[in-house]
C-alpha cells in the first residue's frame, strides 16, 4: 500500500470518528432535553452505527472507482455510406434526396379523429404538447391558410414544363421565406446563381436585397421572396409576355396563400405584372398602389442599384414608406 492510500484511509477514519462524536453529542443533548424520551444509545450501538457509515462509504468509493476506470463503451457502427454520385451543382444537390421533416402543424391539419387515440401518432403528441383542442384548431387553421396552401401551390407547379424556359433551366425557383409574413418581395426572374441553387435572390443582387431587408429591421427569413418567373430566361434576358402569362397565375396563388399586407415590386417586370400598368418603373416607384386589398410599393431592382449606386437613396425612401405602413418605424 502506497503513502497516498495510507493517508486517504487515515483521513477517512478521522472523518468517521468526527461524525460518530457529533452524533453521540447530539443524542446526549436530546436525552438531556427529553426531546423524544429515547434512551441513551450504548457504546456498542454507536460502534455499530460507525461501522455501517464506514461500509457505506467504502461501497460509494468502490462504485466511483469502477466508473472512473471502466473501459469506454464501443462506438456505434457507422451506417453504410451511399455510393458517390456525380453532383455538378454542389452540396445543394446532395440535399435534394433528403426527406423533409413534416411540421407538427401540418400533421395536425392532416390528422383524423382516430389519430388522437394512437400514442405513436404526431397528433397524439401534439395534443399533449399544445394542451387543448382549441389550440390545435388554431394551429390547423394557420397551417391551412399559409404553409399548407403554399405547399399546395408548389405541388401544383410541380416540375413545370409549361413553357420553353423549362428546357434550359437547371432548377425551378419557387420562392422562400416565412409563409405567414406581412411582407413579400417580388423580383423579375432567377439569375445564374439562383438557377444553380434553386433559391431566389442568392447572387450578388440577392446579397444587396438581404442588406436592404436588414436595414428595414427584418431578418431575411421573416419575409417572403419570389419572382414573376420561376425559371431563368437564357442569358438572364427580360421575360417575354408568353412566359409572364404562363407563370403569373402561380405568382398570384402564392400571394393569395400568404395574404401579405404589403408587396414590394422590385423592378419594371414585377411592377408591370402586379399593377397591370404600362408606365416605366421610374414613374411608378415610390407610389402606393392597391390590388385585391394588398398595398404594393414599386421600387428599383437591386441589380439596377449595382449599376447605378446613387439611386440607393431613392429605394431607401421607398422602403421607409413600407416600414411606416407596417409599423416598423
Amino acid at each position: 500500500m502506497d503513502t497516498h492510500t495510507t493517508s486517504t484511509d487515515a483521513r477517512r477514519r478521522h472523518e468517521i470518528g468526527q461524525l460518530t462524536r457529533a452524533l453521540k453529542g447530539h443524542l446526549v443533548w436530546q436525552s438531556h432535553l427529553a426531546a423524544d424520551g429515547a434512551p441513551m444509545p450504548t457504546a456498542e450501538q454507536l460502534g455499530e452505527l460507525a461501522a455501517r457509515i464506514e461500509a457505506a462509504q467504502r461501497m460509494k468509493d468502490e462504485a466511483a472507482r469502477k466508473r472512473l476506470f471502466a473501459p469506454p463503451s464501443p462506438a456505434p457502427a457507422a451506417p453504410p455510406r451511399a455510393p458517390a454520385r456525380p453532383d455538378p451543382v454542389g452540396v445543394e444537390a446532395a440535399l435534394d434526396d433528403a426527406p423533409a421533416p413534416i411540421p407538427l402543424a401540418r400533421a395536425v391539419a392532416d390528422a383524423t379523429p382516430e389519430d388522437a387515440e394512437r400514442p405513436e401518432s404526431d397528433i397524439y403528441l401534439a395534443t399533449r404538447l399544445l394542451g387543448s383542442s382549441s389550440e390545435l384548431d388554431a394551429v390547423a387553421r394557420a397551417n391551412r391558410s399559409s404553409s399548407g396552401a403554399l405547399d399546395a401551390v408548389q405541388a401544383l407547379v410541380g416540375d413545370c414544363q409549361r413553357c420553353k424556359l423549362a428546357r434550359a433551366r437547371t432548377r425551378l425557383v419557387f420562392g422562400a421565406g416565412d409563409p405567414t409574413s406581412d411582407l413579400i418581395f417580388v423580383g423579375e426572374a432567377p439569375g445564374f446563381t439562383e438557377d444553380r441553387q434553386g433559391q431566389p435572390f442568392v447572387g450578388r443582387a440577392g446579397q444587396l436585397l438581404s442588406r436592404m431587408i436588414a436595414a428595414m429591421g427584418y431578418r431575411r427569413e421573416e419575409v417572403y421572396i419570389c419572382n414573376v418567373l420561376m425559371c431563368r430566361p437564357p442569358g438572364s434576358r427580360y421575360p417575354e409576355p408568353e412566359e409572364i402569362q404562363t407563370c403569373k397565375p402561380f405568382l398570384i396563388e402564392q400571394i393569395k396563400a400568404i395574404e401579405p399586407r404589403v408587396i414590394v415590386a422590385l423592378g419594371d417586370c414585377a411592377a408591370k405584372t402586379l399593377l397591370r400598368e404600362s408606365a416605366p418603373i421610374e414613374e411608378l416607384r415610390g407610389k402606393w398602389f392597391t390590388r385585391q386589398g394588398i398595398r404594393i410599393m414599386p421600387t428599383l431592382h437591386p441589380s439596377h442599384l449595382m449599376r447605378v449606386p446613387e439611386d440607393k437613396r431613392l429605394v431607401w425612401s421607398d422602403l421607409q414608406k413600407v416600414m411606416t405602413a407596417l409599423g416598423r418605424r
